[in-house]
This record gives structure tokens, sequence and C-alpha cells, in this order.
């Protein structure tokens, strides 16, 4: 599960570029113009050891990446050319931004540069004359400005930067149900304080984890907004969502997100409307969904390693990536009564930029009745940008 929470500190845009003095006038220019549509983040002078410490975190809170591209060596391509390149510490930082699936991306290219790195050359991008910048030539200036400003608006307008100020989410509740044929359910309890007037969306995301079998996707996946979860939900594929308080907002419908709907992931927007009109601000909302489906989950220890699961495995999981910070955030896993398990239920919490272990989350609370295992882990304040990764082991 993808939570989708943001403050407004997500109008940040990470900018990698040129430290070189012979470079500061073209870097600045381009940074400059940039501030008048968000709030720049750059490194500082790079050392290599940094990357993955410092640098590597600053791109995947930055809802946006820029790179300006400015010639650094000389060097001949696979048929003997001579082209420019740019700084293996840029390229390094693109390759960077490319791992964490940034999709926001800002690109200036000096002309003469051949080489984008990781950037397919498809990208939308602006090139720029460096001749014509240091010479003051100011019709050039004036033109190259208002096309980064335009091109700068264009992704802040076409990204969902302007919604993510909208809502803060404060508390979740994530709860997964795991049945002894390995059905799984998955239900989510969030709320969210409204920050702006115009509010009336909340982006949402599942996918199966690597631990369902392989047969398994969610093509045409059946989404549906009710009031009441459907009794299907013990036995196939089912999705539902509700708000919980106050009784005067409902969920009006959804919107699927067709570039991060795939065979194994759906994301889509969930509406919300009130009896007033417009839902205003400082309004706390409270809303659950829920979907469920065959196959989630493994439910003999031999299916982690058999082949029959998406990937092989030494314990199944279910990930929830939480994308900012959680005042409180609670995980309920419930097991069948039936479902043996070799070992108990843990939590590994990971940075979500560098996949680095920061915890491991052991001995929940255990409680038991006619029809299931409950254990309850109460991870309490989770700061942004952490993949908490539910682990166990079946019989």
């Amino acid at each position: 599960m993808q939570d989708h929470n943001y403050t407004k500190q997500n109008k940040d845009v990470f900018v990698s570029c040129s430290f070189d003095l012979e470079d500061k006038k073209v870097v600045d220019l381009f940074i400059n113009s940039l501030k008048s549509s968000f709030n720049v983040i750059k490194a500082e002078c790079p050392e290599a050891k940094e990357l993955k410490e410092k640098i590597i975190p600053k791109i995947s809170n930055s809802p946006v990446f820029c790179v300006i591209l400015t010639k650094k060596y000389k060097a001949t391509d696979r048929k003997g050319n001579n082209i420019n390149i740019s700084s293996p510490w840029i390229y390094s930082e693109i390759g960077a931004a490319i791992s964490l699936s940034k999709e926001n991306m800002i690109i200036f290219v000096e002309e003469g540069i051949k080489d984008f790195g990781m950037l397919s050359q498809s990208y939308n991008y602006v090139s720029f004359n460096r001749q014509k910048i240091e010479s003051n030539d100011k019709k050039y200036t004036k033109k190259l400005l208002k096309d980064i400003k335009n091109y700068a608006n264009s992704i802040y307008k076409n990204s969902d930067l302007e919604e993510r100020e909208q809502y803060k989410v404060t508390t979740g509740a994530g709860h997964i149900t795991i049945y002894k044929d390995g059905h799984g359910i998955e239900d989510f309890n969030i709320t969210i304080n409204v920050l702006s007037d115009s509010f009336n969306r909340k982006k949402i995301g599942f996918s199966l984890d690597a631990c369902a079998f392989k047969d398994i996707t969610l093509k045409n996946f059946p989404l549906e907004i009710s009031k009441d979860a459907d009794k299907k939900r013990f036995s196939g594929k089912t999705f539902y969502a509700r708000v919980l308080s106050p009784n005067n907002i409902s969920i009006d419908r959804y919107e699927i997100i067709k570039e991060e709907t795939k065979d194994d992931s759906i994301g889509l927007y969930l509406y919300f409307k009130t009896n007033t009109g417009t839902i205003p601000k400082g309004t706390k909302i409270r809303y659950a969904w829920e979907w469920s489906c065959d196959g989630m989950y493994p439910f003999k220890k031999e299916q982690l390693k058999n082949a029959s699961l998406k990937k092989r495995l030494d314990c199944a999981e279910c990930t929830f990536e939480l994308l900012t910070d959680y005042d409180n955030f609670d995980v309920v896993v419930n097991f069948e009564i039936g479902y043996q398990l070799e070992k108990c239920p843990f939590i590994e919490i990971y940075d979500g930029a560098t996949d680095e272990k920061v915890d491991t989350i052991e001995s929940p609370e255990k409680e038991e009745d006619l029809n299931y295992t409950r254990y309850k882990f109460r991870l309490g304040h989770i700061k942004a940008n952490r993949k908490c990764v539910v682990k166990w082991i079946p019989q």
C-alpha cells in the first residue's frame, strides 16, 4: 500500500548542477528563475561519500528533479565522433533520480551536449547557449527566461504539486487479514486535515507484493464506491471506500490514474463531496478504504522457494510506503484460525531513499478470538519516506 500524504515542503525542486566557478553565472540564471515557482534544494560542493548519505534522500524527498547539464569534458562516442559530456557527479544524480522513479523532471541542456546520462532524449528539455548568457545578450536572455518560466510552470501544473498543499495526513492504521488459503484483505483508516478550501480529492494506491502468487494480477479489478464492504471480500476481488466522519462528507467517485495502474498495481483518486458545496479549510476527515484479492499471500513455507510466487523469498511480506510524517501509525495483522505460523510477524522499517534498514519492531500485542489470531504493532510517530515491511513465515 502506498499513502500519498503531502505538505507544503513537497513544493521543493532538487537541482543537480555544476559547482565550477566558470559555470556559476549560467547555473545562477536557471536557479534564480526556478525560485519563482519552487523552493530550490541542491547539494553543497559534492564528495563521493555524500551521494548515498545526503544527496539521495534530498532527491527522494523533492517531488521535482531538475538537472542543468553544462559542458565539462570532451569525449568520443561509440562511432568515434567527438562529443561534449557533463560532470560524472551530475550523471550520478540523474541515475539516482531515475532509480527513485522521479516523474516530474525539468531538464536544461547546454548546446553541444549529446550525452544525457540515463535520461531519455525524448524528455522535454530547454537547450541554452552559454556564450549568449555570458555575453549578456539581453534579447536572448529575455526569451530564455520566458522559456524557463513556462517550462517550470508546466511541470508544476501538470504534476499534483498544487493538490499536495491541500491536506495533511495525521494518523493512520493499516489492517492486513490473511486467510489459510492465501486470500487477503487490506484495509486502511486515515485521518487528514484539510488545508485549502479547494480540496476535493485524495490519491491512494495498492499493489500486489512480491509474495503474491505469480498467476495473480490486478487486471480488470472491480472498483466500486459504497458505504459497506462487499461480502465477496472473503473470497474474491473487491474494493470499497467510505468517509467515517464527519457525516456531511462522502466519497463521490473515483478516477483511475492510468500511468500508475499496471498489472500488479492500481493508482486512483478518491473524490470527496459535501452537502454545502465546498469542504472548508480546517475540516478533519476520517475515511477508510479496503481491497481484497485471492492469492495475495503464501500459506505454506515451501511456497516461498518453489517458484509459485512472483519472487523467491525468505519471508512473506506486506509493505506500507509512508511518504510523509505520521503523528501516529498502527499496523494490525490478522491470521485466520488454521493459518499456521513458523515465525510470528515482525516489522522492518527502511529508509525509502537508501533502502537501509533503520529499525525492527518485534513482540507485538497478541489477541485471539474465534476467527483470528491478531497481532498489533503500535508504531507511534513515523518519519517521512519510510517503508514499513511486515514479515512472517508460514509453517
